[in-house]
């Protein structure tokens, strides 16, 4: 693979949205109730009102759409891993320089990337609020966690996690768009004539 603008770009735009992924899912901050809870794709967070601290523990029970979401998340890992073994493989050995077939298959994953942490979004942003309200409507948990320290009351309110989420997953059809641009580009150019 050469240096062109568009493998630049297309590269810069995938190390990028890794590293907003990576950020938005070790985050605890994907949705909450203001000051009483917060939930996200690994830990479920308190407040605790008598100590004025924040409690963040594993889930429990696990709810399907957060084992859903964390099903997205992994695939979306792997992608990232397969495709960084190939960008570096390409850029270290020379019979790759030029791979048609390494940028389809960076194009592709890419892709599925994206999908994996758009799903993820929908998913968590979707069953997440659900789960949310439904737990400032159900008695009995309200009442143990008052017993707890907890006042699980306030307004539902979306977390800066899942907007980074959001901005990874648009970063990384761009980057799909500019393996896209390089493979085109790629196939655009005059082949050599053996003579």
């Amino acid at each position: 693979m050469g240096d062109s603008f568009f493998l630049v770009v297309a590269v810069s735009t995938f190390a990028l949205g890794v590293i907003l992924f990576l950020v938005s899912i070790s985050s605890t901050s994907w949705q909450g109730l203001e000051e009483a809870a917060t939930i996200s794709l690994w830990k479920i967070c308190y407040k605790m009102h008598v100590a004025k601290t924040w409690a963040c523990n594993p889930w429990q029970e696990v709810p399907d759409f957060v084992r859903s979401s964390q099903a997205f998340v992994i695939l979306c890992l792997m992608c990232y891993v397969v495709c960084s073994i190939i960008l570096t493989a390409a850029f270290v050995l020379r019979c790759l320089h030029r791979s048609r077939l390494a940028l389809i298959v960076l194009s592709l994953l890419t892709f599925t990337s994206a999908c994996m942490i758009a799903m993820t979004v929908v998913v968590m942003g979707m069953k997440g609020r659900d789960y949310l309200l439904a737990m400032k409507e159900d008695e009995e948990k309200i009442y143990r966690s008052f017993l707890n320290g907890i006042i699980i009351n306030g307004y539902y309110q979306i977390g800066w996690a899942i907007i980074l989420a959001i901005v990874a997953s648009l970063i990384n059809y761009i980057s799909f768009a500019f393996f896209l641009l390089e493979y085109k580009d790629m196939t655009d150019l005059p082949r050599p004539t053996k003579v």
